[in-house]
């Protein structure tokens, strides 16, 4: 083979390793793309809520305890809106934000002594979402998945004692995807 035959060679050879090259690094990003999008793994799953609340096994526990406790006083309101509200005390929303696939509020109460802390987020056009805390107004952590469209929440927090209730202000949390 002459030296200009050799040369020609060469470079087709070059080409086809190059192009090659090319082709596996190709595979190889559809590949990793293909792994990213259709991985079976849930990936809120490395999300952890801010506060830890009761499980709903416990909450229901604790209400039909709190059933029975109720039958036997006669003179406990059947509806929150029938509970007086306390002309001392006040209700404070200290956090309210959305974080990591989670809705975190807290409330701080002065001067009251809570036995119930009702949580209510209401939006025109959605179901309310609510949670309820024993004994103090403690942070609350929602899936977002639990409220019903992307928007504003108005948020109230009502602390509960035997026989009164007091409500802090409303506060607007806006709820992202």
């Amino acid at each position: 083979m002459d030296y200009k035959t050799k040369k020609i060679m060469t470079k087709i050879n070059n080409k086809k390793a190059t192009i090659i090259i090319v082709i596996a690094v190709l595979l190889l990003l559809v590949g990793a793309l293909a792994y990213y999008l259709f991985r079976s793994e849930d990936p809120t799953n490395d999300y952890k809520p801010l506060y830890e609340t009761a499980s709903d096994r416990e909450a229901d526990s604790s209400n039909d305890n709190k059933a029975k406790d109720d039958t036997s006083q006669s003179t406990t309101p059947s509806t929150s809106e029938e509970v007086p509200s306390s002309p001392s005390g006040s209700v404070r929303i200290t956090q309210a934000n959305q974080a990591n696939g989670f809705i975190n509020a807290k409330a701080e109460v002065s001067d009251f002594q809570v036995k119930t802390c009702v949580y209510q987020f209401t939006s025109e056009g959605a179901r309310p979402v609510i949670r309820e805390t024993q004994n103090q107004c403690e942070g609350i952590s929602i899936p977002q998945a639990e409220f019903e469209k992307i928007g504003t929440y108005n948020l109230v927090v009502t602390a509960y004692s035997t026989g009164n209730k007091i409500s802090s202000a409303p506060q607007a949390i806006m709820v992202r995807e």
